[in-house]
């Protein structure tokens, strides 16, 4: 079997501090950071219950959302890391409101679909866990794996399930347990762990 196509549905960053609250910038001040065109369309709402403000900007393609005791950023569209930097954002947003907050985590999330030249043996893989009357009734399968790397300090997480005979859809989950670098490394590492994510299923075999 051989992968002929693989479509990125999604990607998000998320930064962690240990010492919330984290607190709110005021929409004023975070719509500054983006000017002209950027700023098109630009909105935010409030879930006073939850602690949670959520700016989206259409015209980047950007979702922010800040929790109490984090920051997401996540892409709208299905563009890959290097055309929607979202580590460069995330970076200019913690050197803006929060330069004396530590974020000691951080973390790349990468949504992809896989498509094979060929059917997924489904009902092989599943018989290897469950006996033939279970496996007749099950409608839907998946997995997951998780990696540790770098002495604990990057932990990587992928959840593989099969939506269709012939593709396979991986959620990659890539942790950091260090700080959040607020230079041009983190935009090199955001990039680089997507390539990294995207190739996993290179090691995946149904037999």
């Amino acid at each position: 079997m051989a992968i002929v196509a693989r479509t990125l549905e999604g990607t998000t960053l998320v930064v962690v501090t240990p010492a919330p609250p984290l607190g709110t910038p005021d929409p004023s001040r975070l719509f500054a950071l983006y000017t002209g065109q950027e700023s098109a369309g630009a909105r935010f709402l409030d879930d006073t219950a939850l602690g949670v403000r959520v700016f989206s900007l259409p015209a980047l393609e950007l979702r922010i959302i800040f929790e109490p005791t984090r920051i997401r950023l996540e892409a709208t569209s299905a563009k890959k890391p290097h055309e929607l930097k979202l580590a460069e954002h995330a970076a200019s947003i913690i050197k803006e409101f929060y330069p004396k907050m530590p974020f000691t985590r951080y973390g790349f999330n990468y949504d992809i679909t896989y498509q094979y030249d060929a059917v997924i043996p489904q009902r092989q893989v599943i018989g290897a866990f469950f006996d033939d009357e279970t496996v007749e009734r099950t409608t839907h399968f998946g997995w997951q794996a998780t990696l540790a790397k770098d002495k604990g300090k990057r932990r990587e997480t992928y959840f593989f399930k099969v939506v269709s005979p012939l593709e396979l859809r991986v959620l990659s989950n890539i942790e950091f347990e260090q700080s959040f670098p607020l230079t041009h490394e983190s935009q090199e590492a955001f990039e680089r762990c997507y390539s990294e994510a995207s190739d996993i299923v290179e090691h995946t075999h149904f037999s």
